[in-house]
């Protein structure tokens, strides 16, 4: 059998080397056996080779090399007159032989070999930690406890009923049923004197005046009363048909940052309904209408803003920025419609918002937030916890929102879970950068130092977290917004003011320092350099401006910049009113405060 054996190409390729094999040599020395056999030694010393050169678990080469050297040790005390017995029994334990030759043939090896060997254990040791954290990542599980919505709605249903607005606005929508069901045409917001869908808006306001009451009446109340959630507002059946209500958990109940906001588009419609009244009110010269739907449209926007998301803040801006366009109307083209006494009460109406915070707040966004946390993270009971795989679904780190992942990436998921910081570091980054906007809002412009916010959004705790935290909202934008609204706001008290004193005195004043006390508290400061703003007369009328960006007086000019073609071209009023311009992007001119109209 050895012999077919020997004669076997099989056998000969699995005893000879690589090496061997590439030179074209079929050598199968690599048969311990064969080279034991090929010796004069003992069967019981063959047999100790062989079982020592195995147990080193070396490659085929060092047993080989192992066999050899074993063979010339006990050949030479063969002849030197020692008994095999007595060679046997003076090599001693096996197990220690081969441990001993293993370890040195190993240090023996290539330091390439060497680097493979650490990468290999820590390899391995990686794998091991990896699947040992999986386990402990996916025996994660979120444990929301707190009902935000039911936080909110609980502020709202304090309210008395008969003090809060939505029930008055629901009873107009139901009769302006094409604004409720959103039927076409439907009169819109933007719709401006001009356009082909203005005629209609005008038929609607004529044909619902009943509903344009109920709304004045609505804009009367402290707040708006608009309860969210499954079982608030959006959920009314003679409103929207359509809206069902979602299976929602009985203990956290629907998260905060996607439950369904007050219905924004329809209340910029009533806006809409009520600026396309009071151009109808000029038009017939009817004053007091006029102005009761200037006071509506103002206190519309309050109700819309007040402690609300940032989105529908906004959105109450816009309409505030409405309320200011039918006021300049009315103050350029028949100022004689409204009385002294109500211009003075209206100005002292818009003169409540002093800085942005008054318009917009950011409290809804960190209890959004802390909601995203709770369904997202662990609780340890102390306000701590790590991320679980619900919280990594939630913020799609490994598959886009709505596919199912694969199990690529669902094995990939406790990589999350290592780099994404606890629970409470990552609210601990998101309030102190929430603290400091909210400072920043509460200042001027002028005054807020966001360069120190910006170094937060660009430290490294919040960059690493920025995934986990979400989209961060630019509140220096909305800051500049809000501060370019009040701007014009302070022009046209500037006017009122002026347009009142002409009344009263049958000229202009040579100063604004003529009209404090009596027609207005101080000269409102210009939002950009803290100086009183400027004013003078042309053609015979008022304007009234700040020195704008590059800080220089213009004498009203407004801004200009250059267009593509290397022109200059006029830009519009606030072209000017920026804060922080680099000095070759600062706009040439004046931010003009009033007129801002064509």
């Amino acid at each position: 059998m050895p012999d077919i054996m020997e004669r076997s190409l099989w056998y000969k390729m699995r005893y000879t080397p690589l090496r061997d094999v590439l030179r074209g040599r079929i050598t199968a020395r690599l048969d311990l056996h064969r080279l034991l056999d090929a010796t004069d030694l003992p069967p019981a010393v063959r047999q100790l080779i062989h079982r020592v050169a195995k147990k080193t678990r070396l490659w085929r080469m060092e047993q080989l090399d192992v066999t050899q050297e074993l063979i010339s040790h006990f050949v030479e005390g063969i002849k030197s007159g020692i008994p095999p017995e007595e060679l046997i029994r003076a090599f001693g334990s096996e197990k220690d032989a081969a441990i001993m030759i293993r370890r040195a043939k190993r240090r023996n090896r290539p330091p390439s070999w060497q680097v493979l060997r650490v990468t290999g254990w820590l390899t391995a040791a990686l794998f091991v930690f990896y699947g040992g954290f999986a386990i402990y990542f996916f025996g994660g599980r979120p444990s929301p406890r707190i009902n935000y919505i039911l936080r909110v709605n609980h502020t709202i249903e304090k309210t008395p009923l008969e003090d809060r607005a939505w029930p008055i606005y629901r009873r107009a929508l139901l009769g302006l049923d094409h604004i409720a069901r959103g039927s076409s045409p439907a009169p819109k917001f933007d719709i401006q004197p001009g356009m082909k869908e203005w005629p209609r808006l005008l038929e609607s306001v004529t044909e619902h005046q009943k509903e344009l009451e109920w709304i004045r009446q609505g804009t009367a109340k402290p707040t708006l009363g608009y309860l969210l959630g499954a079982k608030g507002s959006v959920h009314d059946a003679e409103l929207w048909p359509d809206q069902k209500p979602p299976a929602v958990d009985t203990v956290a109940g629907q998260e905060l940052a996607v439950v369904e906001l007050p219905p924004l588009q329809t209340l910029r419609d009533l806006a809409g309904l009520l600026r396309a009244d009071a151009a109808l009110a000029r038009e017939a010269r009817d004053g007091r209408r006029l102005l009761r739907d200037l006071n509506s449209i103002l206190g519309l926007s309050q109700q819309v803003g007040e402690n609300a998301p940032l989105l529908s803040g906004l959105v109450s801006l816009s309409i505030y920025d409405s309320a200011l366009d039918q006021i300049e109307l009315t103050l350029r083209q028949d100022p004689t419609l409204i009385e002294n006494e109500d211009w003075i009460a209206l100005a002292h109406r818009l003169s409540g918002p002093k800085v942005a915070a008054d318009l917009i707040t950011v409290d809804m966004e960190r209890l959004a937030f802390q909601d995203r946390l709770q369904r997202s993270f662990t609780d340890d009971g102390s306000g701590n916890g790590r991320l679980t795989p619900e919280g990594v679904k939630y913020f799609a780190w490994v598959s886009p929102p709505g596919r199912r992942s694969t199990w690529i990436e669902a094995a990939s998921e406790p990589v999350a879970g290592l780099v994404v910081p606890s629970r409470q570091t990552l609210e601990t980054i998101y309030d102190r950068f929430t603290d400091r906007a909210a400072t920043n809002l509460k200042l001027p412009m002028r005054d807020a130092d966001w360069r120190a916010l910006q170094g937060e959004l660009n430290s490294r705790g919040l960059l690493d977290s920025r995934r986990a935290i979400g989209p961060v909202p630019d509140y220096r934008r909305v800051q500049e917004t809000v501060e370019r609204s009040l701007g014009r706001r302070d022009g046209l008290l500037v006017g009122i003011a002026l347009e009142v004193f002409r009344r009263e005195h049958g000229k202009y004043p040579e100063s604004l320092s003529d009209l404090v006390p009596q027609l207005l508290p101080e000269i409102p400061a210009d939002r950009i350099t803290g100086d009183p703003v400027r004013f003078r007369i042309v053609d015979s009328r008022p304007l009234v401006y700040s020195v704008g960006a590059d800080r220089k007086d213009d004498g009203g000019r407004p801004a200009r910049v250059r267009n593509s073609q290397g022109d200059r071209y006029l830009a519009g009023s606030q072209i000017a009113a920026v804060w922080g311009a680099m000095p070759d992007s600062t706009p040439d001119g004046d931010w003009v405060l009033y007129p801002t109209l064509k």
